[in-house]
């Protein structure tokens, strides 16, 4: 996945994926924000590299 695809995934409203008490919609919203909580930090310590052109 390229950056454009998770930055969409990450700043897309909730109720696109469903319902705001769906459990699968909930599930989904945790791991992604694990991901973006296991990688924030990883990115701050790249501060002059830029992604790949898609």
């Amino acid at each position: 996945m390229t950056g454009t695809y998770w930055l969409l995934l990450l700043t897309t409203e909730r109720e696109v994926f469903g319902s705001r008490r769906g459990q699968r919609v909930g599930r989904f919203c945790e791991v992604l924000e694990q991901i973006l909580a296991q990688h924030l930090p990883e990115a701050a310590g790249r501060p002059g590299e830029v992604a790949p052109a898609d």
